[in-house]
């Protein structure tokens, strides 16, 4: 994971009408609802921020590159909870889990899917 600039160029390949297209990261942030971000610790003492998680692929893609066959790029999202205007981005390419999910202010974000699924196999193994 690296961290990257605001201005990472990406493309969308379907707009809504009356929708403005994202073509920069720093767009994904204003497209995210409240129960998009979850409060975590940055892993130093008392210290938080919230996280959000954006996979891409499918409309959204990383303009100038494309990930390796098998693969996708995220991207992570950190918000300072003192001033929300304050976000670092950070690309990923991971391995591809399967269907690109994209910000949706209804949909809770992967990040908590992942928990959840997680949990799910820890119950399944204990039968």
């Amino acid at each position: 994971m690296v961290a990257t600039s605001a201005a990472l160029p990406l493309a969308q390949i379907r707009v809504l009408p009356g929708a403005a297209a994202i073509t920069r990261a720093d767009g994904l942030s204003s497209r995210l609802a409240d129960g998009d971000w979850q409060r975590r610790s940055c892993g130093k003492g008392q210290r938080f921020c919230d996280w959000a998680f954006v996979r891409l692929g499918g409309n959204l893609h990383v303009s100038d590159e494309r990930p390796a066959d098998g693969f996708a790029h995220t991207v992570l999202l950190r918000r300072s909870i003192t001033d929300p205007d304050d976000v670092t981005y950070f690309l990923a390419h991971a391995p591809d889990p399967g269907p690109a999910a994209t910000p949706h202010p209804h949909r809770r974000g992967p990040v908590k899917d992942r928990g959840e699924q997680r949990a799910r196999q820890r119950s399944h193994r204990h039968r």
